[in-house]
């Protein structure tokens, strides 16, 4: 019962964000949106520089995550630079590819993992996976609708094609959409396999230490 009592808390964790951490996290949510749009470019760099900032600050043990992110999304991106090269609002392009997604998608991951895993977090193997796929697809959706239909961002290689039904978004071909959510269940998928590695090795380090105590003397009859 020793055992189970301490290697509990240590394998399962808190489930969801701690106070302050929630705070300063939705706080700086709201505000890069803000910054996003307000200030188009200049709102971008500060938005994004700001969620990279905090991360460094309050979750180093998640910085692994940034470079995952990065290689995602900029390698789909470069493979399909020619559809990127150009947003209504946004002039400036990295390597013929709009800033907006060049920055925003890799910060859009990495917001998604200091902020909504650590509510799902107990779930374990495919369900992890499958949970944290759901939650990003819909966040997707979610900025999609918000960047379409209140900061009136429109991508120039998709103002001939039809969005989705009622919710009108996604005004590019089909095989594009489906990268968006392929790749969001390529992060996904990474950050389970990464958190299950992570447990496997706190739980061996925790039956290890448990191995290590000395044994208490046993009391005379």
């Amino acid at each position: 019962m020793k055992f189970c009592s301490n290697l509990r808390p240590r394998v399962r964790g808190r489930i969801g964000l701690p106070r302050g951490k929630g705070v300063v996290w939705t706080g700086a949510t709201l505000i890069f949106l803000a910054l996003l749009g307000a200030h188009r470019e200049m709102g971008l760099l500060a938005g994004c520089g700001m969620i990279m900032a905090l991360s460094f600050k309050l979750d180093r043990d998640k910085l692994w995550a940034w470079p995952v992110a990065m290689a995602i999304s900029w390698t789909y991106l470069i493979w399909n630079r020619a559809s990127y090269s150009g947003y209504n609002l946004y002039k400036i392009s990295v390597l013929g590819v709009s800033i907006l997604p060049v920055l925003a998608w890799p910060s859009l991951l990495m917001l998604f993992y200091v902020w909504v895993f650590p509510f799902f977090q107990a779930h374990r193997g495919w369900r992890l996976w499958i949970h944290l796929t759901g939650a990003l697809s819909v966040l997707i959706i979610a900025m999609e609708v918000l960047g379409y239909h209140v900061f009136g961002i429109r991508l120039d290689s998709g103002i001939h094609h039809p969005g989705w039904p009622v919710l009108d978004i996604f005004h590019c071909p089909g095989w594009m959409t489906a990268c968006y959510f392929g790749n969001a269940m390529l992060f996904c998928a990474v950050l389970s396999l990464v958190t299950c590695r992570r447990r496997k090795l706190r739980t061996a380090a925790a039956a290890e230490s448990f191995a290590l105590e000395p044994a208490e003397p046993e009391r005379a009859a």
